[in-house]
């Protein structure tokens, strides 16, 4: 398998849809996310990999090696085209949703004028790790793309009966990196063997625009090294 192929196969999928791939270091905008999510993901800029609109910001260190672009680069691909199919004021107010409700605890400064205003205060009780269903959502089909890729590794390696769904996927939903977006362990696990389960019988091909390509450029960057 050539790692260098297959990437190069990838981010050209990916930039023919108008996809752009940048370094997270290079990025202001990176740089002021991680200033205010940082106190509970403190390796945003080191580990994590954010798409914003169109644009994939990869960690530096992982920018230079292929094998991390072109694995995690069909995930961010499919938050590329939820971005395209819903735009990006409205896919960012699902995906952050029910956090953003907290912005009208801002109407409080109406107290100036009169004291009623207070009330608006208690939307800060949204900034909680409140289960978050836009964002569950949106992030379930970026992992089943994240299955696809596994699942097909495993499969060129003649191991594909033992592919099961990873537990750090599962811990991705339920802990601290994407806020406690959905804490329910076990629905989490039904939800994500279910959609591995469509990787291997071939459905997510005709449910995600892609899945039948990326499958196709691994088993080739495989198939090219045999």
């Amino acid at each position: 398998m050539s790692d260098s192929t297959i990437r190069k196969n990838m981010v050209k999928l990916s930039e023919e849809q108008g996809t752009v791939i940048r370094s997270k270091e290079s990025s202001r905008l990176m740089r002021l996310i991680n200033k205010l999510i940082g106190w509970f993901n403190p390796t945003f800029m080191s580990s994590f990999i954010t798409t914003i609109g169109e644009t994939v910001y990869f960690p530096a260190d992982m920018l230079e090696d292929d094998r991390s672009v072109w694995t995690v680069l069909p995930h961010e691909e499919r938050h590329c085209h939820q971005f395209r199919k819903m735009s990006l004021p409205i896919a960012a107010l699902v995906y952050l949703f029910p956090q953003w409700l907290a912005l009208f605890a801002l109407l409080s400064f109406g107290a100036i004028w009169d004291l009623s205003y207070l009330w608006c205060l208690a939307f800060l009780v949204f900034l909680g790790p409140w289960p978050a269903p836009g964002r569950k959502r949106m992030e379930m089909q970026g992992y089943a793309m994240t299955l696809l890729v596994i699942y097909e590794e495993a499969k060129a390696v003649g191991e594909e009966d033992t592919c099961g769904v990873p537990p750090y996927i599962v811990r991705q939903f339920t802990k601290s990196n994407y806020y406690y977006m959905w804490p329910f362990k076990s629905a989490v696990e039904k939800e994500l063997q279910a959609a591995l389960e469509k990787v291997m019988d071939g459905r997510i091909d005709k449910e995600y625009p892609l899945a039948s390509q990326v499958r196709s450029i691994i088993q080739e960057g495989f198939k090219n090294d045999a």
